[in-house]
Parts: structure tokens; sequence; C-alpha cells
């Protein structure tokens, strides 16, 4: 009886001292999201999209662009339309393929991708303050025919 006595003292004695720390008092953590900093969407197009600028960072950091491509009017002829992503980071001026989207892909598979089948891509990057984060839309293989495709995008800064 004594130790069972003494074994309840010892238990509520810890409870006593570790209930101060109980995560229930503590307030929660602000979940903030990603602010966008940049967006667009360019339906029905013909032709490549020269070097555009997205936006100019105010911070360095580390942003995600998620790009996505469809064709509108898919054609036979075999070709491949690429969207480019150009920044510069803490190394310099970098430049980057985030979708490929094959011409010859009717639904449906009419969807770009970066390398796998998921559609779309989705890229982190560091960008430096200061200088111009763009982006083009180019025929990487084939020559430019009468496709017609739609680009939509996201920028967001992480942090």
């Amino acid at each position: 009886m004594y130790k069972t006595l003494c074994a309840a003292a010892i238990l509520l004695a810890a409870i006593v001292f570790t209930s101060g720390n109980n995560a229930v008092h503590a307030s929660a953590p602000t979940i903030t999201s990603p602010v966008i900093v940049a967006s667009g969407s360019l339906v029905n197009q013909t032709r490549a999209i020269q070097k555009t600028v997205l936006f100019t960072p105010t911070e360095t950091g580390l942003y995600r662009i998620s790009a996505y491509m469809t064709l509108t009017r898919p054609i036979s002829t075999y070709q491949i339309w690429s969207f480019f992503l150009s920044w510069t980071d803490d190394a310099g001026a970098e430049f980057g393929d985030i979708v490929d989207l094959y011409t010859n892909n009717p639904p449906p598979g009419a969807w770009g991708h970066s390398g796998g089948f998921n559609p779309g891509g989705v890229s982190l990057f560091e960008a430096v303050a200061g200088q111009p984060v763009s982006y083009s839309v180019i025929v990487t293989k084939g020559s430019p025919t009468n496709g017609t495709y739609s680009l939509y995008y996201v920028v967001e800064q992480l942090e």
C-alpha cells in the first residue's frame, strides 16, 4: 500500500510540474501563403512569344513558377513549343525550360509537361533583387506552323 501511495504521489507531482508546458496554452503558429508576384493567361497563341519580363524582384529570394500549356488546335506536324524562364541568381544569368508542348498530341494528351507524365511544370528558383525575371515561348523542334496553344502561369514569392 505504501509503494502504491508513493507512486501515485510521484505521478501527481509529475503531472502538476509538466502541466505548465502544455502546448494547449501556447499560441497557434501563424500560417502564411506565398505572395503571387505575377500571373497570366495567353489564350489561342499561334506564334512564338519573344522574351517578356514577368516581374522584377524588389528583394532577393526564393520563387516558384507554375506553368501550364495546352493545345487548342492540334496539328499533324511534329513540333515542340517550349516555355522558357530567364532569371539571375547568385551565380549569374540563368535560363531554363519549364514546359514542352508537342503539337501532334490531340486530347486526352494535348497538354505540355516538364519531362514526366504530369501536366504542366513547377520550378523553384532564386532571383536577385533588381534583375528582371522573363519568359519566352519558342519552337525548339520542327518549324512553326498553324498550331494554336494557350499558356497559363503563376509566380509566387516563397521567402
